[in-house]
């Protein structure tokens, strides 16, 4: 069974270029009987707003990107905001796994250390990669600065060298070298799961089959990849998307005109209209002419 899932950040209205990662999802998962997910990524809570989560869901509604799983339609692997899956524990839990396994540490270090580790890289023409200082130090010396209430950050351990290949489905086969890749947190100073480590958590638990998501997340499919395994989790299949770009061949943003899907239903764009347009987006069918189609030949 396909399961796929949009999973926007409500720090901003809906933006052309996300909506358009929803619109190839729920197609997917239309053309393939499976279930598109609505997935909430808000555990920036500074910057996320009620508001912006309200944009979200009126332009899939306006698009008719029906919700099969999501926080107004929940199904057996919720809560679907990841603020309410912080507030359960999940991700603690999660990582105090991968800290009994020594698959992560505690990481005291200060952010004037960590700079001064990038400062010495960048005066030595080199890509910066955490010392991974930290990395070995003794449970009672780990549990004394625990004690004395020193901040710290998780970290999840990754290889220190060799090569790992991402299998993309649009791209073919990506090569990372992997002593470019720092340990990198995955459990803030504040408690709040990274990015990184909530999608895989997410992922698995919710049994994702296909991640399909712009290629600015490219460079994160590495450490994904590790924690997947890292948690002996099935690995979804990626396929990474061309990102939009605006006239001047720059990622698309506000200067280029209006980029909140909701703003050009209000301007009396037509849904269909909008929703075939960017379906076409950067693709056109084999030996055909053909610009106006169906939602049922659009799924197929």
């Amino acid at each position: 069974m396909v399961r796929v899932r949009f999973a926007p950040s409500p720090t901003g209205n809906l933006h052309i270029g996300t909506v358009r990662t929803a619109i190839f999802n729920w197609l997917f998962a239309r053309k393939h009987q499976g279930t598109f997910i609505l997935r909430i990524e808000d555990t920036d809570l500074q910057r996320s707003n009620a508001e912006y989560e309200t944009s979200i869901n009126d332009g899939l509604k306006w698009l008719g990107l029906s919700v099969d799983e999501g926080p107004d339609n929940s199904g057996d692997f919720g809560p679907y905001r990841q603020s309410e899956r912080m507030n359960a524990g999940i991700y603690q839990q999660v990582a105090q796994q991968l800290l009994d396994n020594n698959q992560a540490y505690y990481c005291f270090m200060t952010e004037a250390e960590l700079n001064a580790e990038r400062d010495l890289a960048k005066q030595e023409n080199r890509p910066y990669v955490y010392s991974r200082a930290h990395a070995n130090l003794s449970k009672e010396d780990v549990q004394s600065r625990l004690d004395r209430g020193e901040s710290y950050v998780i970290r999840a351990r990754m290889p220190e060298s060799g090569t790992m290949t991402v299998k993309d489905i649009i791209r073919g086969d990506i090569d990372f070298d992997l002593s470019l890749e720092s340990d990198f947190v995955i459990m803030k100073s504040d408690g709040s799961p990274s990015y990184n480590f909530a999608v895989v958590v997410d992922d698995s638990m919710m049994k994702i089959t296909h991640v399909i998501r712009g290629e600015d997340h490219i460079s994160n499919t590495p450490r994904q990849l590790c924690l997947f395994e890292m948690l002996g989790a099935e690995v979804p299949q990626f396929a990474h998307m061309p990102m939009i770009l605006g006239s001047d061949r720059s990622k698309l943003s506000k200067r280029h005109g209006a980029t909140n899907v909701v703003d050009y239903r209000d301007q009396g764009f037509l849904s269909h209209a909008f929703f075939n347009y960017l379906s076409l987006l950067g693709w056109s069918p084999e030996n055909s002419e053909q610009e106006l189609f169906t939602l049922d030949e659009l799924v197929s």
